[in-house]
């Protein structure tokens, strides 16, 4: 706790402390404003504040970013931990979602949205019936957002290369398989990764796991199996309509395929069974690590996608 000991009670600054930590870890003040959703100026003020206070440069500019002062790089190690202890000592010990009054806003996968919206809806309300309840998709400034506690926290599937003052937990687990119009014979038997390469396929695109390229697409590719994609969107509906009246494949969950009904044919992938699951996972700041509302939430989403 030396850090927070070199501040006095009237400098003590949540966000400033904030801005530290990621400035520690992106080291780039360009970078730094886009996370926490704040104005570049706003990132040089606040280092400009910091070093007075610790009365230390902290950062070297160089022409791709920031080198740490000693420092600076003492202060990499130690601060994280300090500040989640803090928050965690100044966090009300208990949270009654009976009374809670405000927004729950949570980012979530669209297949996640799709199959589990209104479920989730039902239960978060249920037990917290004041709270008005927001789902976004995934964008640009979503971690951002989720930093400076605009948005509560995400979900999303498998774990995502985030940076470090990110919690990331597993909630749950989706089997994933091939979805079409149910005439295609194919889709009445199990599945081999070398079918993808019989029909077009179609693929949603999930910021950020997928947004430039097909992960499966790259997979099969090592392994001498060509896949066509033939339209890829942000946006299920039109990619449902073309599986639903074309010779397409989709790759997706098997619940949102029961969730749909007779409309389409389901089949699973023979080989590999558990290269088939996808980990459904919660995201948020690691500034909320000990809050018993996020403990709710996971408690929540963990008995949700059981």
């Amino acid at each position: 706790m030396y850090f927070l000991a070199t501040f006095s009670t009237d400098q003590l600054d949540l966000n400033l402390l904030r801005t530290l930590i990621v400035l520690l870890e992106e080291k780039n003040t360009h970078r730094v404003a886009e996370r926490l959703d704040i104005s570049q100026p706003s990132v040089s003020r606040a280092l400009a504040k910091l070093r007075e206070q610790l009365n230390d440069p902290l950062f070297f500019r160089e022409k791709r970013g920031l080198r740490l002062s000693a420092r600076a790089e003492s202060l990499a190690h130690s601060l994280p931990e300090a500040f989640d202890a803090l928050l965690q000592t100044l966090e009300p010990e208990h949270f009654d979602p009976g009374m809670y009054q405000g927004n729950l806003k949570i980012v979530v996968n669209t297949f996640l949205a799709e199959t589990y919206g209104r479920n989730l809806y039902q239960k978060l309300k249920q037990q917290a019936p004041g709270a008005e309840l927001e789902l976004f998709s995934w964008g640009d400034d979503t971690c951002g957002l989720i930093e400076s506690g605009q948005i509560h926290a995400a979900l999303s599937y498998t774990a995502m290369n985030l940076p470090q003052t990110f919690v990331q937990c597993r909630v749950g687990r989706d089997l994933f398989g091939l979805m079409g119009r149910k005439e295609l014979s194919i889709l009445q038997r199990e599945v081999e990764d070398h079918d993808l390469s019989r029909y077009p396929v179609a693929g949603l695109i999930n910021p950020p796991v997928n947004s430039r390229t097909m992960p499966l697409r790259k997979s099969l590719a090592k392994r001498g199996i060509h896949m066509n994609v033939a339209i890829r969107s942000q946006h299920l509906r039109p990619l449902l309509e073309v599986i639903e009246e074309e010779d397409v494949l989709m790759l997706a969950p098997e619940k949102l395929a029961e969730k749909l009904g007779e409309r389409f044919a389901f089949a699973r992938f023979r080989s590999e069974p558990e290269a088939s699951f996808a980990d459904i996972c919660m995201i948020y700041s690691g500034r909320n690590r000990y809050s018993p509302m996020f403990e709710w939430l996971e408690k929540n989403f963990i008995e949700l996608f059981s």
